[in-house]
């Protein structure tokens, strides 16, 4: 972000630069910090990421919410039960049964959000 802004106030430019010394007496490099370290990085994108996901509209809060719930003991038992019939049948088996769940969560997502308090808060 900061050449798109440095670039936009043009303060590589000499005019701004000198300006910044007549005013402040000092170079105007003195308003950068250094770089940020990697824990910090993460913590800036976990937050933005956590900010994207506070910000979806109420469909794909309710859907997201509704997809954690349905996973549960059943994936523990799906290879016991696909063994049987092997993997090919088991992956093309868990492709369509995992069409018809997403399927199914749009549907109960939309007539969530369809509901007038949750729609109109």
């Amino acid at each position: 972000m900061t050449p798109g802004i440095r670039s936009a106030l043009g303060l590589d430019t000499a005019s701004v630069q000198q300006a910044y010394q007549a005013v402040y007496n000092r170079p105007i490099s003195t308003l950068y910090t250094e770089p940020i370290g990697l824990t910090d990085r993460l913590r800036w994108r976990w937050a933005r990421l956590a900010g994207w996901l506070e910000n979806l509209s109420p469909f794909w809060s309710a859907f997201a919410l509704t997809l954690v719930e349905t996973v549960g003991a059943g994936i523990l038992a799906l290879p016991i039960a696909l063994a049987q019939v092997g993997p090919l049948v088991g992956v093309g088996l868990l492709l369509v049964l995992g069409l018809a769940n997403i399927l199914t969560l749009v549907g109960i997502t939309e007539a969530i959000t369809r509901y007038g308090p949750m729609r109109y808060g």
